[in-house]
């Protein structure tokens, strides 16, 4: 199914998920939660439930030993603005608009960290707010696993956060 149909059954899930949902899905919400709007599991190419098996991590772990971030961040109180550190480190602007969409592509993005003493609704901690968009983890014939979105995503929208646990090199060897 494509185009069309999809953004029908989309915009159906919405509005009467219940009786909209088709065959095939293997758990309402793989986030458990965890997340600000469900992570759906869906197959109806065969048998295989792998996502089920693992453990849903909404944030990245940083084991204490792993994790070297500086102790410094911004001293902004409302929010950053022009001439904080944070804002410094982004080449001299914040990178988001005030509705939380990137101003323009960057290879690399500072966000405010637990250092801060900024708002959560700061404008530079976008990524740190979670899903705003549903996502369903679906089984393909051609490509196996993959991640879908059932919502439209605005440009420059903030998607999710490919998180795990970082590990070292040896722990990883094991």
């Amino acid at each position: 199914e494509m185009g069309s149909t999809l953004l029908k059954l989309a915009r159906c899930l919405r509005t009467t998920p219940l009786q909209a949902r088709p065959m095939g899905y293997l758990s309402l919400d793989l986030s458990m939660k965890k997340e600000n709007v469900p992570v759906f599991v869906y197959n109806d190419i065969d048998s295989d439930k792998e996502p089920l098996y693992y453990d849903y991590l909404a944030r990245t772990v940083f084991p204490p030993f792993v994790y070297a971030g500086a102790n410094t961040g911004c001293n902004c109180v409302a929010g950053c603005h022009d001439g904080c550190l944070c804002v410094l480190k982004n080449g001299g602007e914040i990178p988001y608009d005030y509705n939380g969409f990137l101003l323009r592509g960057k290879p690399l993005i500072f966000e405010c960290g637990s250092h801060c003493t900024c708002p959560p609704g700061c404008r530079n901690r976008v990524s740190q707010r979670g899903l705003r968009n549903r996502l369903e983890v679906f089984r393909s014939r051609e490509t196996g696993w993959g991640v879908r979105t059932l919502d439209l995503i605005h440009a420059g929208g903030f998607i999710c956060e490919y998180a795990g646990v970082v590990l070292t090199r040896e722990q990883a060897q094991v």
